[in-house]
C-alpha cells in the first residue's frame, strides 16, 4: 500500500534508502529499533521491513536491497545485491511486511527498478 501523504511517502522512501545503505555494511551494524530517532515535524517514521526479519537482507553484508519500485497496486518490489527481486507485501494493511515473494532470481545486481504506465517492469 502506498503511503497516504507526500510527506509520509518521502519519510518512508528515506527510511528504505537508509536500510539499503545500512545493508551494504555488516548486518550487525544495523541500528537497533530501541535507539532514539528524531523526526522533523510533519514526517512519520515507520519500519516497513525490518532487515533482520527478511532472510535475503540478513544473510550477509552483500545480499541486501539495492533498488526498489512500487507497482500500480502499491506492492513494493525490491532488487537485491545477490540478484533477486522480491515482492514485500503488507496483506493486512498494518504498515509491516507480512509476506515475501520471490519475483525473479539469477539477475546481475538489479541496481534500478522502474514500472512503466503499462505495468512493465524495467531493470
Amino acid at each position: 500500500m502506498l503511503p497516504k501523504s507526500r510527506s509520509a511517502f518521502t519519510a518512508s522512501l528515506a527510511l528504505i534508502l537508509l536500510l539499503i545503505l545500512g545493508s551494504l555494511t555488516s548486518p550487525s551494524r544495523i541500528r537497533a529499533q530501541t535507539d532514539p530517532v528524531t523526526i522533523a515535524p510533519g514526517f512519520e517514521f515507520n519500519i516497513f521491513a525490518d532487515p533482520t526479519r527478511v532472510p535475503d537482507f540478513a544473510n550477509s553484508a552483500f545480499s541486501g536491497p539495492v533498488s526498489m519500485a512500487f507497482d500500480s497496486r502499491g506492492q513494493l518490489f525490491v532488487g537485491t545485491y545477490s540478484g533477486r527481486i522480491l515482492i514485500l507485501l503488507d496483506n493486512d494493511d498494518d504498515g509491516r511486511v507480512d509476506q515475501i515473494k520471490t519475483f525473479a532470481t539469477g539477475l546481475v545486481q538489479p541496481l534500478g527498478l522502474e514500472f512503466r504506465a503499462n505495468g512493465d517492469l524495467f531493470l
